[in-house]
């Protein structure tokens, strides 16, 4: 009688939920830099069930590596307050927010299209502008003192239309 007494009066272990009860596996590893003199770096390596939770370790800036997620800071408490408070995210808020990441990239390689085609307005004006000032089928007074600023308009040219022509391939 008394040994179950005792047992009724012991207090419930409480569980505390890990990683690992979650199936996410969390191991510290260290970088291997492949420029001399460089030193490695901590690195955790996050692996298993990793399913729903690309958005919040994108937030805590990992990368995904060969398969899987690694950060330069512990993300094994951020990891777990996520899991115990929001879960997991839906297959389809996964696709919902990968689709919006995908838009959010059109439109900045869109603005950076509308940069090129500027830039390139501004390379072939320039080009313009620098051989007008030279008379058309002017050939270079060697002597003169005019032949260094004519072959350096030359080059300025070549230099602008190459930029010109860099540019409009990169648009298209």
């Amino acid at each position: 009688m008394q040994n179950h007494e005792i047992e009724n009066n012991a207090a419930p272990a409480i569980q505390h939920p890990t990683l690992e009860s979650y199936g996410v596996t969390v191991r510290q590893t260290l970088t291997t830099p492949t420029k001399p003199g460089k030193k490695p770096r901590p690195v955790w390596i996050v692996t298993g069930n990793v399913f729903g939770l690309g958005e919040l370790f994108r937030e805590a800036k990992g990368r995904k590596f060969r398969g899987e997620w690694s950060f330069f800071n512990d993300p094994c408490d951020e990891i777990l307050a996520h899991l115990e408070t929001n879960g997991r995210q839906s297959f389809a808020e996964q696709v919902e927010t990968s689709i919006e990441r995908k838009l959010e990239k059109a439109a900045r390689y869109q603005s950076y299209a509308a940069n090129a085609e500027v830039r390139a307005e501004r390379s072939a004006e320039k080009a313009s502008t620098i051989g007008g000032m030279i008379p058309m089928g002017q050939p270079i007074l060697v002597g003169h003192h005019s032949e260094r600023r004519h072959r350096k308009d030359i080059q300025r040219i070549e230099h602008s239309m190459s930029d010109f022509l860099d540019l409009c391939q990169a648009i298209s």
